[in-house]
């Protein structure tokens, strides 16, 4: 699901379209369907890795606790609250501490 997801992203190239103002509509299109795969993404992930499942849940503004398998509602949005590192950078420094 998420080669799936890379590829799409990668096809759409939302960075290059949103340069021109005509495709905007576009890009959010593709944009929604991003955050719905990596909604559906943190679902499936939610059994081997609940802590970043919650956490990638409440950048999306969603309670880990309501977590449920829907397709989107029409016309719903899903807005990204906020964003932030899932995961602390392992510098070259400390991993050769290890």
């Amino acid at each position: 699901v998420a080669e799936h997801g890379n590829r799409f992203v990668n096809n759409k190239a939302p960075w290059q379209k949103i340069k021109d103002e005509t495709k905007w509509n576009e890009v959010e299109t593709d944009l929604a369907v991003v955050v719905h795969l990596i909604r559906a993404l943190t679902i499936l992930a939610n059994p081997f890795l609940p802590k970043t499942s919650e956490k990638i849940h409440s950048f999306l503004g969603l309670d880990i606790e309501d977590i449920i398998w829907t397709y989107p509602k029409p016309n719903e949005v899903q807005k990204v609250i906020w964003v932030s590192p899932i995961y602390k950078k392992i510098e070259d420094t400390e991993q050769d501490r290890s």
